[in-house]
């Protein structure tokens, strides 16, 4: 990235008004695999989100990145962060001389033999048995596809995570685990909603339920019977209608409720967690 590239990027990240809290609430899941760890190095580190991470945890993290006005900004909240090219602070660093290596969201911003030299890079600087941990969006995701991905007009292109094992294990690392980052989600505008429970009903049965007290007086007796009668013969072909017509009503809300629930279903595939991730470690 050129620096005037760099300042662009800084630019956009003010223009979006990116929350650096939300930030730290997507990277807080990795802090676990840098556990015992002394010393890391946060390559491409930003405004510093994992570096104060490591540093509420008790871990000493030095930061690198292009961007001036964050690195001074950095320094100047105490953090230790060098404003440097990646791959020439890569060249110069001591060999073994980190516990771990974090970089989010670094190589979609770089062609793959980039990638592959940042690796083998990495392999140097680590301590043997040390762990790197690389952050990616998710090529899996509609959202980053449509949208996300293109609000950063240095990316380039998306990792799939199985290539990024590839080029591990062709720098030398052992995999230890892959995923996907669930504090990173664009949830799915559809939801899965529970199902109506639609009742069918039958109008003349719920009226024979229907029950009169018992009397002995004939002329009471005399108006149910007609009653009951012209219910029979009138009204019972009337229920039948209005049967058929809430029934059908029914058949219709049912059948909707399954074509949303699979419309949902198949949402929810098309939006997984927009983050992956790769932790490895130095055999």
């Amino acid at each position: 990235m050129t620096s005037k590239n760099s300042d662009l990027s800084h630019s956009l990240y003010e223009y979006f008004k990116y929350d650096p809290l939300a930030t730290k609430n997507i990277q807080k899941g990795y802090i676990k695999f840098f556990k015992d760890c002394k010393e890391i190095l946060d390559i491409a580190c930003g405004r510093g989100e994992f570096l104060e991470l490591l540093l509420e945890n008790g871990i000493h993290g030095t930061g690198i990145e292009m961007d001036e006005q964050r690195v001074e900004n950095l320094k100047t909240r105490g953090f230790d962060c060098v404003c440097d090219d990646i791959f020439h602070y890569l060249n110069i660093s001591k060999k073994n001389s980190f516990d771990g290596v974090f970089t989010s969201h670094l190589i979609e911003h770089l062609e793959p033999d980039k990638v592959i030299d940042l690796l083998e890079l990495s392999f140097t600087i680590m301590k043997p048995g040390g762990r790197l941990i690389i952050t990616t969006p998710n090529v899996g995701s509609l959202p980053m596809h449509l949208d996300y991905f293109h609000r950063d007009f240095t990316h380039i292109k998306f990792y799939h995570p199985k290539i990024i094992e590839f080029f591990l294990e062709k720098s030398g690392f052992t995999i230890i685990e892959s995923g996907t980052n669930e504090n990173f989600w664009f949830k799915s505008p559809i939801s899965i909603l529970p199902e109506s429970h639609i009742n069918y009903i039958n109008l003349n049965n719920e009226f024979n339920k229907m029950k009169y007290k018992q009397t002995t007086n004939p002329f009471i007796f005399l108006k149910r019977k007609i009653s009951d009668m012209m219910t029979r013969y009138i009204l019972h072909p009337q229920f039948e209608d209005v049967n058929r017509i809430i029934n059908k009503q029914a058949d219709i809300i049912k059948k909707q409720d399954t074509a949303i629930r699979n419309i949902a279903i198949w949402a929810a595939f098309l939006y997984p967690p927009s983050e992956v991730y790769v932790v490895a470690r130095k055999r």
